[in-house]
């Protein structure tokens, strides 16, 4: 943390109006980082608006994937995902308990999910981003499967720690 260095921050537009981070806020009136634990340690910031069509950060997102070798889609666990089997025995769930056969399981997956985030958020030191994650998925709660579709594909496209530890878990 230096006083005197410039720091250039992105954020996806649904966190900046609260400029709390995991590490440190945000102050837009006198354009400053400061550290949550010392008000002491500030730095400027710059704010930028940029052009949602950045090649680069695109690209970035999907850089540090490997590639796995030996198993392909119809490998050891056939056309399902490694994932989406632990998943399944982790939540004891039978082949037939699907969310799109009984939707009344949806409001337990998503707080299930929602609880994960969170989880996983504090081991990465992403608490608040995780909660703000967590929070939109379970404001969807009660609505039908669409919504959550639509809901989770918005989360996954973000640029959080989300996409990453999924990529990284479904490997």
């Amino acid at each position: 943390f230096s006083a005197s260095r410039s720091f250039r921050i992105c954020l996806p537009s649904s966190i900046i109006p609260q400029a709390l981070l995991d590490d440190y806020y945000i102050d837009f009136k006198s354009n400053r980082q400061i550290l949550n634990t010392d008000n002491d340690k500030q730095r400027p910031i710059k704010r930028v608006e940029r052009k949602r069509e950045d090649k680069h950060l695109r690209e970035a997102r999907f850089m540090d994937l490997p590639v796995g070798k030996g198993r392909s889609f119809g490998g050891q666990y056939g056309w399902v995902s490694p994932f989406v089997i632990e998943v399944r025995r982790y939540l004891k769930l039978e082949p037939d308990d699907l969310p799109t056969k009984k939707p009344n399981m949806i409001p337990m997956l998503i707080e299930k999910a929602a609880r994960g985030i969170i989880e996983e958020g504090k081991h990465i030191r992403k608490e608040r981003e995780a909660e703000k994650l967590a929070k939109m998925l379970r404001e969807k709660k009660n609505a039908g499967m669409e919504e959550v579709w639509k809901c989770c594909a918005y989360l996954y496209t973000l640029e959080s720690f989300l996409y990453q530890t999924l990529n990284a878990a479904m490997r």
